[in-house]
């Protein structure tokens, strides 16, 4: 019997004058003598752009929009990697940037904690609130009363939990939009409760959430370099 057949998908091509220009970008990136990981997009974007400019008069180029995510700053001396949040960590634990900023959340969540050092804090600058939200509509009135919880954040919800002694509920991860998990019919249990990131409380009270109080703890941006045993390294 015949295997299936495989088609290779019919992309176009570039320009030759596109590759070179790629080209050409690619071998000024690799010369650069300092590497810098960037958010692709997103809110910490604008932060690390500004946090950078005005501590260290570094001036970031816009995010690129072909497919060679690297840009290199005027006087070609630094390069800039436009990554995936979740990616950052690593690329700067591996060697492969130099430094960046990133959420203390990242660093959590990528277990990134004993892989990179913390530079510089800028919480007095950023910060925003870490908290458990419930539905109003759903009779969750205690910690002890919930059982399952939704969240982008598994590992610092884990230890928030086991802090205040419930070591059984059930965590579910998710990659965003959170606030609608307990309005789904997600596997055969509801989710009771959310962990999630806000600013204003806006999304929240949109999706007829109740943030409870204290906040379970705060995300702000740090910068982060390899970890080196027993040496400094400056960048």
């Amino acid at each position: 019997m015949p295997g299936p057949t495989i088609e290779l998908m019919q992309t176009p091509l570039p320009s030759k004058e596109r590759l070179s220009q790629n080209r050409e970008l690619l071998e000024r990136f690799q010369a650069t003598k300092r590497k810098i990981a960037i958010q692709r997009d997103g809110a910490l974007t604008d932060v690390a752009r500004s946090i950078l400019f005005d501590t260290r008069g570094i001036i970031v180029p816009p995010s690129p929009k072909g497919r060679v995510r690297v840009s290199v700053s005027e006087d070609g001396e630094t390069g800039f990697i436009y990554a995936r949040n979740k990616s950052i960590c690593d690329l700067v634990a591996e060697g492969a940037a130099d430094m960046a900023i990133v959420g203390t959340d990242r660093v959590i969540e990528d277990k990134a904690e004993d892989r990179v050092d913390i530079i510089s804090s800028y919480r007095d600058r950023f910060a925003w609130s870490l908290v458990l939200a419930t539905s109003a509509w759903r009779s969750v009135e205690r910690p002890e009363d919930i059982a399952r919880v939704a969240t982008q954040y598994p590992i610092i919800t884990a230890r928030y939990l086991e802090s205040i002694g419930l070591t059984d509920v059930e965590i579910t991860p998710t990659t965003g939009g959170t606030e609608l998990y307990p309005y789904l019919r997600y596997g055969d249990r509801p989710i009771d409760a959310i962990v999630d990131l806000t600013a204003t409380g806006e999304s929240l009270a949109a999706h007829d959430m109740v943030p409870w109080s204290p906040a379970i703890g705060e995300v702000y941006p740090v910068l982060i370099q390899k970890k080196v045993e027993n040496a400094e390294r400056s960048v």
